[in-house]
């Protein structure tokens, strides 16, 4: 064979090397064959990347929804705290009590499914004007009022309620007790006799203003039982000033209704602006449209339309319950030899926690009268100034007005086993003068410190 015919039949590669003849469209075959897999991966790898990107997607859409929900289980905490700076004011925060054969307010929730869906149902029929918007979404939410729980529908931005995240949250509130027999927000004026007394022994039973404590030249802190103290002045003997602040709570009669008027329903009366006595309904606001008419009206109550004022002039001839005078002022005055009557009674002003200056209704004024509590630990509680006047009692709970109080009750023990709280959101004067004190610190739900979480969870209907 000849030495061009062996040439012919083989290739030399760059760095000499030579090749049997044909290798080379084996190699073409192989490398067509590579380019045709990866033709044929190419759009799965297409798709997983799509499928991932939108998976990606949808957890960074629900991470946001998720937050949007946690926004309003915060938002509504704040406002249970009644925190000036809430998002939600308590007059339009969405509450309602829970009707569901899976739900008692013993036993809670028996079946989640049911919880997930009653929540989401109760959210997505809310309006649109009952929806908050965040920077990173928008949420819903539903206070239950016979149970310590918060819904809230969270979703975000661009996207529908439909496709929201629905987290439940459970709370448990601080309760308020008082530090002194006598706490007021703005200035204490004492005239003439004081007297608190500390059953215990421990000198607890004192008084205290987180601004000036003024007296007359009479005065003395000497008949009260634990330590006179203020922030800034003081003028009764043996007083200390230049103290720090005390706590004082919020004092909010329309959480108060909120919270209780549903539990206590079989005993509570709310007395309306249209003259007579009503019912409460769960979920709904004193007086509501709807709210069954209770007639006559029972405790020996009525109403002067002139002056919006509630009046009990005789004994409640053995009605026993709460009474909560919406929108009008209140004054009892019958005969306190007559005996202790267990009612408590509340008013709400009808700017309750509004700007100041107030309106003028939801005094309560209290004289020739012996009340004890109904409440557990409320006796009387005022949407504005609380007066205590002629031989007036309170016993067993607390005594608390959102202004001022005056306790004017002729020497005696005007409040007896129990405490006065003046919260004096828009200032003014509170004053003693011939009254005294049997001090008993009674636990409280008057908010002030924001309720603690002890379980939040995103419910699914998985």
């Amino acid at each position: 064979m000849s030495t061009d015919a062996t040439a012919s039949r083989a290739i030399t590669d760059p760095q000499g090397r030579s090749a049997p003849a044909g290798e080379d469209g084996y190699a073409l075959l192989a490398t067509l064959g590579i380019l045709g897999v990866l033709a044929m991966l190419l759009p799965v790898f297409f798709l997983v990347a799509v499928q991932d990107l939108t998976e990606a997607r949808r957890h960074l859409a629900g991470d946001a929804g998720d937050r949007a929900a946690r926004a309003g289980v915060q938002a509504v905490a704040a406002q249970i705290a009644l925190n000036p700076a809430a998002p939600i004011a308590s007059s339009t925060l969405p509450s309602v009590a829970i009707s569901h054969p899976a739900f008692s307010e013993t036993a809670g929730w028996q079946d989640e499914q049911a919880q997930y869906a009653w929540a989401r149902a109760t959210l997505l029929a809310q309006t649109p004007a009952q929806t908050y918007v965040t920077p990173t979404g928008s949420y819903r939410v539903v206070q239950a009022t016979n149970s310590r729980a918060v819904y809230s529908l969270g979703w975000p931005t661009g996207a529908t309620p439909e496709s929201g995240t629905v987290v439940m949250a459970e709370y448990a509130l601080p309760l308020f007790q008082a530090q002194a027999a006598l706490l007021t927000g703005a200035d204490l004026d004492v005239s003439g006799s004081f007297v608190t007394t500390d059953t215990t022994g421990a000198r607890r039973a004192g008084a205290h203003s987180n601004a000036n404590q003024n007296g007359s030249s009479n005065s003395t802190a000497g008949g009260v039982d634990g330590p006179v103290t203020a922030v800034g002045t003081t003028q009764l003997p043996g007083a200390v000033g230049g103290q720090a602040e005390m706590p004082v709570p919020v004092i909010d009669p329309r959480a108060l209704h909120q919270r209780y008027a549903t539990p206590y329903s079989a005993n509570w009366y709310d007395l309306c602006p249209d003259g007579r006595a009503h019912r409460p309904l769960p979920g709904a606001a004193p007086c509501a449209p709807g709210t069954p008419i209770v007639s006559p009206t029972p405790g020996n109550w009525s109403y002067n339309s002139g002056t919006r004022q509630w009046r009990q002039g005789q004994p409640p001839a053995g009605t026993r319950g709460v009474f909560y005078v919406f929108r009008a002022g209140v004054e009892v005055n019958h005969n306190p030899n007559g005996g202790t009557f267990q009612q408590t009674i509340i008013t709400e002003s009808s700017d309750n926690l509004g700007p100041c200056p107030r309106a003028t209704d939801g005094n309560l004024v209290i004289k020739q009268a012996a009340v004890a509590a109904f409440l557990p630990g409320l006796t009387l509680v005022s949407g504005r100034n609380l007066t205590m006047d002629a031989h007036a009692q309170a016993a067993n709970g607390a005594v608390a007005a959102q202004e001022s109080v005056v306790l004017s009750t002729s020497s005696s023990n005007g409040i007896l086993n129990g405490y006065a709280v003046a919260q004096n959101r828009c200032g003014g004067v509170n004053s003693v003068q011939g009254s005294g004190i049997v001090y008993k610190p009674h636990p409280s739900p008057f908010g002030f410190a924001r309720p603690r979480l002890t379980a939040e969870v995103v419910l699914t209907g998985n």
